[in-house]
């Protein structure tokens, strides 16, 4: 009767196959079965710690980058913080100010949505008159910086919502990366009438999925 194959994560050094003269039976073919299935499960605990680490969805084909400090390049008027509920954030210092934010994520894959999340600074007035924008950008192998898609506005509806945390979303991207090339995504602080400084850059991060 058949049964299960047990599965160990031991990637095997060989796998082992019948000879010419084995009887014909369960056990000549049952040997290298129990080895690839060894290697199966150790290399599926591996790839699944990768995607852990690396923000994968967990979805075949799909996956995310985040970035939240960590080799971001700063901009004038953007300053290293640390927040006492946040820790170590990006703060700006000037309305109207841009902070780039560098990505690394695979070629060949396709990205289609970017998300970056804030935390204006409190006490504002009213809505300022012109929202933070982010816009994906990608250089590619000849120098040239180019717009992937169109900028996206802070769509919050009242002061409530726009002082506290939440994320800038540009979705509907269809953006095929190449095999040489950065992707950065540009946040703009607020301007113009009822602005503050303070803004917090706690967090960004790209979703893409594979061709």
């Amino acid at each position: 009767m058949a049964s299960a194959v047990s599965e160990t994560t031991v990637y095997e050094a060989s796998v082992i196959g019948p000879d010419g003269g084995d009887p014909r039976t369960a056990a000549s073919v049952r040997d290298g079965l129990q080895d690839l299935a060894n290697r199966s499960k150790y290399l599926k605990v591996r790839a699944d710690a990768l995607n852990s680490y690396f923000g994968s969805s967990g979805v075949a084909g799909v996956g995310e980058c985040m970035q939240n400090l960590a080799g971001v390049a700063l901009a004038a008027n953007w300053d290293w913080a640390q927040d006492g509920t946040y820790g170590p954030i990006q703060k700006n210092a000037t309305v109207g100010t841009v902070l780039r934010v560098p990505f690394v994520v695979p070629a060949g894959v396709t990205i289609t949505d970017v998300r970056v999340y804030i935390k204006p600074a409190g006490a504002h007035g009213g809505l300022p008159a012109v929202m933070p924008a982010i816009q994906t950008k990608y250089l590619d192998i000849t120098g040239t910086l180019n717009n992937v898609g169109t900028s996206q506005s802070d769509t919050s509806g009242s002061v409530g919502a726009y002082e506290a945390v939440h994320s800038i979303t540009k979705t509907g991207l269809s953006f095929v990366t190449g095999a040489a090339g950065h992707l950065f995504v540009d946040l703009t602080a607020e301007s113009g009438a009822n602005s503050l400084v303070g803004c917090l850059m706690l967090v960004s991060r790209v979703f893409y999925t594979a061709l």
